[in-house]
């Protein structure tokens, strides 16, 4: 049997929901309940500031993409194996057909941009883990910025690549992890 979904996850998904149909500017605490099929009140309840709920989201997907991580990481403790779990873990990112991560970066950014403060907490934390992947670390970075700026470029539709040259750049980068472990 399904587990009922909690009142905070039923009111961050109807964010991610609003946003990506509606956009930014249609993100209010009332239309926010409304999508959540919940009072103001319920909704304030849980999360008493617009601020303290795009915390919430990105606190959510940081968690969900570190554990996707470490879970990826747990079949792969060779060296460089921090790296591959890095650049799979992104990969797969990319190709989720809703990217509840990129809504949330944004909706952060367009409100607030001192709500980026974990971000950059969990990007220096993944760089120092890359750093520390018995590779060199410079190969690990290069991995970590091709990978980052794939999305990015995704993200905002810079010339984003067509899926088999995607494929080809992925395993490049598996190919350049594989030659730092020698």
């Amino acid at each position: 049997m399904a587990e009922k979904k909690d009142s905070k996850d039923k009111i961050i998904e109807a964010v991610y929901e609003l946003v990506r149909n509606d956009g930014i500017a249609k993100m209010t605490m009332e239309s926010v309940a409304d999508k959540a099929g919940m009072s103001k009140g319920g909704l304030f309840y849980h999360f008493p500031t617009k601020e303290i709920l795009i915390e919430a989201m990105l606190k959510q997907l940081f968690d969900q993409f570190d554990n996707q991580l470490s879970e990826e990481h747990e079949n792969d403790k060779l060296p460089g194996g921090t790296t591959r779990s890095y650049l799979k873990t992104t990969f797969l990112k990319y190709d989720k057909e809703e990217n509840e991560f990129v809504v949330a970066l944004l909706a952060a950014l367009v409100h607030n941009p001192n709500l980026l403060k974990p971000a950059k907490e969990h990007y220096q934390n993944w760089q120092k883990q890359l750093e520390n992947d018995q590779i060199d670390p410079v190969i690990s970075t290069i991995v970590r910025l091709a990978t980052d700026g794939l999305w990015f470029s995704e993200l905002f539709g810079l010339a984003p690549i067509q899926s088999e040259l995607r494929n080809d750049v992925f395993e490049k980068l598996n190919e350049l992890v594989k030659e730092a472990e020698k």
